[in-house]
């Protein structure tokens, strides 16, 4: 009997973690990891680089996060996982939040035939906004997550998106230059941070 529960013990237990192991193995094999739900667990993994709030005129619209796997930032490097979270203020539609981007690339110097083919994506990942939601993007090498309120909206593979859509933010022809400087606050060096 006790020869028995020995072999139960040393050959069947490990199997209760080949699932666990292999899980891991994989996110080590691929460097991609897209979780289902954003814990804070996985944050406290990540530096905080930045927060910063935006304001227009009196109004409050949302609050902002930038973290990353390396304190030496550099949006390009596609290695480095990103993680940039909004938490916003006041309601907001899909369509306002869609025609603000646009915007945004624009004024940053991206075309519509750079930024096209992304807006049917957006169109069908986003959804309106309510007062207290929070709208965050993991870029982890070619792939980018949405999440609303921590919970998996969808993913884009495309090896450009990450870093377009956080130069809205992080670019130096930025509308917002001081929301990119308080983003940045814990980079080193700030300087070289975006590797422009």
């Amino acid at each position: 009997m006790f020869k028995a529960y020995l072999f139960l013990l040393i050959f069947l237990y490990p199997l209760l973690f080949v699932n666990s192991y292999a899980e891991t193995f994989i996110r080590k094999q691929n460097d991609i990891f897209i979780p289902q739900v954003l814990e804070d667990s996985f944050r406290s993994e990540l530096f905080l680089l930045g927060q910063a709030e935006f304001s227009v005129l009196f109004w409050n619209i949302y609050n902002s996060k930038l973290y990353a796997s390396s304190d030496n930032f550099n949006v390009k490097n596609i290695e480095q996982v990103t993680l940039f979270e909004i938490n916003y203020l006041r309601d907001i539609s899909k369509k306002d939040l869609i025609d603000k981007t646009i915007e945004q690339w624009s004024h940053i110097g991206l075309t519509s035939s750079t930024f096209g083919d992304y807006m049917p994506l957006l169109n069908q990942l986003w959804p309106n906004i309510s007062k207290g939601d929070s709208l965050s993007l993991l870029v982890s090498k070619h792939q980018s997550a949405f999440y609303l309120n921590n919970q998996l909206l969808g993913t884009i593979s495309d090896k450009d998106f990450g870093k377009n859509f956080l130069d809205i933010w992080l670019s130096e022809k930025t509308s917002q230059p001081k929301l990119r400087q308080q983003l940045l606050r814990n980079t080193l060096p700030i300087n070289k941070s975006l590797g422009e």
